[in-house]
């Protein structure tokens, strides 16, 4: 049966960034809520006990807890991929699990109409240690699919690239060193007869200033390079056909975050200062103009996403990012409320702060610190929103 609300918020954990575990309590019972927000198995699950024991706490397992331990959930809007949670005080916990849009969100308001239900419609209740198997063999089975994909890409590619025939290329040099004498020369053209026939003439591409017996050599240069190719796309087809059939047998590898995780943390210059949010993202800013101009040019990587106060001066705060990796709304929030917080105190209860890619900025010349901004994007930060959370990176 579907669970009643309105439901108090007794407990909560998040297992690792992708996950929320709520214990909630009603009048006369408890129920376990579990929600996965990334693949495998997204969705929100209704559990018979507490999952995922043992696993570390996510570093913002606490300033959620603040925020939702001992509330009340008293209405639900839902659509594919996201359900809204109402708290007793109006305001709405979101829960999206849509791909680009996934994360855990604290709103004012609702962004779905309609009218608030009063029960959660989650019936079938699930195993934690089932649920977590289910999940580890559809992770196996996504990553093999998108790596066979990848792998029949990448062969279907190799079969499509046509090289020239390197037998071919010697004979076209074997016969214009023959009938050297016979060849006729333009600007950009060699017009090569048969050997039998003086008035039948084949077209021989020319660089500028080339020679007949360079271009013979060019023909004998090219004919090596198409057999070195050969050779070497028949090896990678035979590596990636034999990779197609021992996927089935492979595991994926270890996340890049988690290998991230186990490196050093390298030190940094002086004038530069590292904070951690609670994602476990890198958050680097500058202290100065001359720090600002080191951090954005010298330690910014392209994809890397930078934030600065709008309209007045600031650091300038660098947000780590992987490859093609979707950072949380609520990431960007921290991120440019940090920029506002490092910066000069304003009057104004919600601020600008730009932000951008890191390729999108280009150095002032003789102004260290000043940026040209090519693309950029704008955030309407409330700057006590997250203050608590701000407080707590420098206690870390």
């Amino acid at each position: 049966m579907s669970i009643p609300l309105p439901l108090r918020i007794q407990g909560l954990r998040r297992p690792f960034e992708e996950a929320l575990h709520l214990q909630l309590a009603g009048l006369d019972f408890h129920v376990h809520l579990l929600m996965l927000m990334t693949k495998p198995r997204a969705g929100i699950y209704r559990l018979s006990d507490r999952p995922f024991k043992g696993f570390q706490p996510h570093g913002s397992q606490g300033p959620w807890r603040h925020r939702l331990l001992a509330r009340t959930l008293v209405g639900l809007r839902q659509a594919p991929g996201l359900w809204e949670l109402k708290l007793e005080d109006g305001q709405v916990l979101a829960l999206n699990w849509r791909r680009k849009q996934a994360g855990l969100r604290l709103r004012r308001d609702s962004v779905l109409g309609g009218p608030w239900f009063d029960h959660l419609p989650l019936e079938t209740t699930f195993c934690p240690d089932e649920l977590e198997e289910s999940r580890k063999e559809e992770r196996i089975h996504l990553w093999r699919v998108a790596t066979r994909r990848r792998l029949q890409k990448q062969i279907n590619d190799l079969l499509r690239r046509k090289a020239d025939d390197p037998d071919q290329l010697r004979q076209w040099a074997q016969r214009m060193s023959s009938l050297r004498h016979q060849v006729r020369q333009e600007a950009t053209l060699f017009w090569l007869p048969q050997y039998d026939s003086m008035d039948s003439l084949d077209r021989v591409d020319r660089r500028p200033g080339e020679g007949i017996q360079q271009r013979i050599d060019r023909f004998y240069k090219e004919a090596g390079r198409q057999e070195r190719r050969l050779i070497h796309q028949r090896e990678r087809l035979d590596h990636l056909k034999s990779r197609l059939v021992s996927i089935e047998e492979e595991e994926p590898p270890e996340p890049i975050e988690n290998r991230a995780k186990k490196a050093a943390v390298q030190p940094l210059e002086k004038g530069i200062r590292r904070y951690r949010l609670p994602s476990g993202r890198e958050v680097l800013a500058g202290r100065d103009a001359k720090a600002n101009h080191r951090l954005t040019f010298g330690l910014g990587r392209g994809r890397d996403l930078w934030f600065h106060r709008r309209n007045g001066p600031g650091p300038h705060v660098i947000l780590r990012r992987a490859k093609d990796e979707e950072v949380p709304e609520e990431d960007l929030l921290l991120a440019a409320s940090l920029a506002l917080r490092l910066g000069a105190r304003g009057t104004e209860a919600q601020e600008e702060v730009r932000w951008t890619e890191r390729r999108y900025l280009d150095p002032v010349p003789g102004q260290p610190g000043k940026v040209l901004v090519r693309k950029e994007r704008v955030l309407l930060v409330d700057s006590g929103l997250h203050k608590e959370v701000i407080e707590g990176l420098f206690n870390r």
